[in-house]
């Protein structure tokens, strides 16, 4: 795609760049090496940033040779965070782009390593004082990354005068056509979110008529199926990853001094011991007098014999 008009597209990301066991062993540097390689021009922060608290948030970041704005993000002082809040860029046909970010307001309440954090509520609010700060930068498109989800997207649209187009996240909204909303005085922003875990990418199609956005503007998304080939400078980059995580996942870390039940006739049905120990472990963790877990969500189907139990195990119980 950004072969066919050089310099003219931006390859984009709205979050939730980090998660899970690779997370956890590597602290985002296998993410950001593959995206530093694929050339991301700008990207935001999601919610799962924050999963391991603020100094692996600040490790990952650290990686990243690309630009990773936020707006609304502030430390618990208030004061605000580290990071800076946009970033412009004129494009090989001499249209300046500024980009911003906007991470969810209900960062605590998704994540508990954001406690260090402060997100501003007022989402409006906050991407009106980034068009008044960008005022000065005289841009020619304003661009949102946001993390907010679709329903908030639709209220920035809608109250807000002066963002060309958003590109979203956090919802998992996979939209096959871009929705236009219409905000003060008439004015239109086009939103476009591209569905989660890399299964498509989104494609926008900016056209900026007299400061506003045009008609001819469209997004459409590109499934990323088997058709697609592997890139294999980047497949050769994350292997060595690849390979560690997996001896990583098989290394014991725990006794499991009994067999776990786990089979659907039972985990579905009937009390287990499996079920049990992860109420427990749920209770624990959060300091509550009950957990109700859904026996549905512990899978495998099978009984995991006593012994060492490692967390490719712990993963295949619950993915």
């Amino acid at each position: 795609i950004r072969a066919k008009d050089p310099g003219n597209f931006f390859f984009v990301h709205a979050g939730d760049i980090n998660e899970g066991p690779m997370f956890f062993y590597f602290h985002g540097k296998p993410e950001m090496t593959g995206f530093n390689a694929m050339g991301l021009s700008v990207g935001t922060i999601g919610n799962h940033e924050f999963d391991l608290g603020k100094d692996v948030f600040f490790e990952a970041l650290g990686y990243a040779e690309f630009p990773v704005v936020v707006s609304n993000l502030r430390l618990k002082d208030g004061t605000p965070a580290p990071l800076p809040e946009y970033f412009v860029k004129t494009a090989e046909n001499g249209m300046k782009v500024a980009f911003f970010g906007l991470v969810t307001p209900a960062l605590a309440f998704v994540t508990k390593g954001s406690e260090d954090f402060r997100p501003g509520q007022d989402l409006p609010a906050e991407a009106e004082r980034m068009l008044s700060i960008l005022k000065d930068e005289k841009p020619d498109a304003v661009i949102l990354l946001s993390h907010c989800g679709l329903d908030a997207d639709r209220e920035i649209a809608s109250s807000v005068a002066g963002i060309h187009a958003i590109i979203g996240g956090h919802s998992h909204t996979l939209m096959e056509e871009g929705e236009l909303v219409e905000g003060p005085g008439g004015w239109k922003t086009l939103i476009g979110q591209a569905g989660s875990y890399a299964r498509h990418l989104g494609v926008m199609e900016l056209a900026v008529k007299d400061g506003a956005v045009s008609p001819e503007s469209t997004w459409r998304v590109q499934e990323l199926d088997a058709s697609v080939a592997e890139d294999e400078h980047i497949a050769a980059l994350i292997e060595p990853f690849r390979k560690e995580l997996e001896e990583r996942f098989s290394e014991p870390i725990a006794d499991q001094p009994v067999d776990m039940d786990a089979r659907k006739g039972a985990i579905r049905c009937q009390e287990t011991n499996l079920g049990n120990l992860v109420a427990d472990a749920f209770r624990w963790k959060a300091g509550s007098q009950v957990a109700i877990v859904n026996g549905g969500g512990i899978r495998g189907d099978q009984v995991y014999p006593a012994g060492k139990i490692s967390y490719a195990e712990i993963n295949k119980m619950m993915p």
